[in-house]
């Protein structure tokens, strides 16, 4: 009687849904129970997923998704082909990038070790700039040492500047007048602007390209 409930319900909710929207997309998992794959999806990527209806039916072990973001729907069956793993679970890595964007990240992955990506499951959260990895442990270890390596914070150049205004006076001597003595950071490859004004409504804009260059005086990559 527990389990008829839940697949009433489900039932009822697949109709409502359906005359309303599109038929629902549904996985059929093989491995991980349905229930605890939907705990372990809302939970796992919080945000990523508002608004959408996760429906486990426990009897035939399939979970029902309900969104009209294909995306949002991709990124479910993602997150479930990579739990849905033979075995005792392991768990997943979240790996949160601070510097480089997770799909740019991910896609260097995919082209360093292929599809199969080392037997690891990459889920790719783009809101959170987060990478989910599953799978068995030595290829989640490769993945996520591949990418901290590219992770990293870009390489910085510290600039000071002198503004100076040069004038002549009467009898043809220049005469200076520092406007400001800014210090910009600029990180490799960025561009930085300085503005700077001696008088209310004057302003000064220098544009700064950083390049950093090894010792033979080449730019970096060259």
């Amino acid at each position: 009687m527990m389990k008829t409930l839940p697949t009433l319900f489900l039932l009822l909710c697949i109709a409502s849904v359906t005359l309303a929207e599109k038929p629902p997309r549904f996985m059929d998992l093989q491995h991980i129970d349905a229930e605890d794959a939907v705990t372990q999806a809302q939970a796992a990527l919080g945000k990523e997923i508002t608004d959408v209806t996760i429906v486990a039916d426990a009897r035939s072990n399939r979970v029902y998704l309900f969104h009209e973001n294909p995306e949002v729907i991709e990124l479910l069956e993602q997150f479930l082909l990579a739990i849905d793993l033979p075995g005792k679970a392991v768990g997943m890595t979240v790996l949160v990038l601070n510097y480089i964007v997770a799909e740019d990240a991910l896609a260097a992955a995919n082209k360093a070790f292929g599809k199969e990506l080392e037997g690891a499951r990459a889920v790719l959260c783009k809101k959170s700039n987060r990478i989910l990895i599953g799978g068995p442990t030595v290829g989640r270890h490769k993945l996520e040492t591949f990418l901290l390596a590219l992770d990293r914070q870009p390489r910085q150049i510290q600039v000071r500047i002198v503004i100076t205004r040069v004038v002549r006076d009467e009898q043809g001597r220049e005469v200076r007048t520092v406007l400001s003595q800014p210090t910009i950071t600029v990180a490799d490859g960025k561009q930085g602007v300085i503005m700077s004004g001696a008088n209310p409504g004057e302003s000064l804009q220098v544009q700064i390209t950083a390049t950093i260059l090894d010792q033979a005086g080449r730019k970096k990559g060259d």
